[in-house]
């Protein structure tokens, strides 16, 4: 449903992203997504890269998330992202959840001082993500930008 480094079983291997909090840093967050639907938030979102090099941290963000944050520095950016969706799945009398996953880039202008959060929806076999720019607060957040990776939908028994 939202953002945050690092995803391949383990962490990413190669030199790392790094960057020390600064003034007018980006400031990137996770968080409630705008779905009509909560079956429709994709349950997590990984940015495993920032540039090409591996993100900093291991850390997933998704629903019930708190503390997952990451600074940028302001310019812009390449993120990879590693997009996965999963509902249980009772049919045909099995017991076990379909999967949608799918990866993408972003490759954006972040601005200084800004916050930033990432969400995104499934849509059939689609996975769509809109960048938020809430700067302003939560209530009055932006869209700055939307995409759409086409994913691949699995099943996985319990």
């Amino acid at each position: 449903m939202v953002v945050s480094i690092a995803y391949s079983n383990g962490c990413e291997m190669g030199p790392k992203y790094r960057y020390a909090q600064q003034p007018d840093s980006v400031f990137l967050m996770d968080g409630e997504a705008p779905s009509i639907r909560m079956s429709d938030v994709v349950d997590e979102v990984y940015v495993e890269k920032i540039d090409g090099l591996a993100a900093p941290t291991a850390q997933v963000l998704g629903i019930g998330s708190t503390t997952n944050q990451n600074f940028l520095a302001p310019g812009k950016h390449v993120l990879y992202l590693f997009l996965r969706h999963s509902n249980p799945d009772y049919s045909g009398g099995r017991t076990g959840f379909s999967v949608v996953m799918a990866t993408g880039i972003i490759d954006f202008v972040f601005l200084a001082y800004h916050k930033y959060r990432i969400t995104a929806a499934v849509g059939g076999e689609s996975i769509h993500v809109t960048l938020w720019d809430e700067t302003n607060g939560i209530d009055t957040r932006v869209d700055v930008g939307e995409w759409t990776f086409v994913g691949q939908r699995q099943y996985e028994p319990v």
